[in-house]
Parts: structure tokens; C-alpha cells; sequence
């Protein structure tokens, strides 16, 4: 079974820089990074 199967973005493997599904995976594990840095300052300044 592969790492891709039964996902929506087709035959593209999460672990292969060049490949369009790593750079969708690694910009949304930014995105969600900055979320939560960002609910914790909100946390912390109040």
C-alpha cells in the first residue's frame, strides 16, 4: 500500500521534494504552525 492511496491529489509522494503534493503538505504544516504560534501569543498577551 502505497503512502498516496486513496488521497485526492493523485500518484505524488509526500516524501519527494520536487513533487506537488510535498510543497501542498509543506505549506499547509506552515500555515498551521503560524496559527497555532499565533493563538498562543493571543493566549499569552491576554
Amino acid at each position: 500500500m502505497t503512502l498516496t492511496q486513496g488521497n485526492d491529489l493523485g500518484g505524488y509522494d509526500f516524501a519527494d521534494p520536487k513533487s506537488p503534493t510535498y510543497l501542498i503538505a509543506a505549506e499547509q504544516r506552515a500555515a498551521r504552525a503560524r496559527q497555532l504560534r499565533e493563538e498562543h501569543d493571543t493566549r499569552r498577551d491576554q
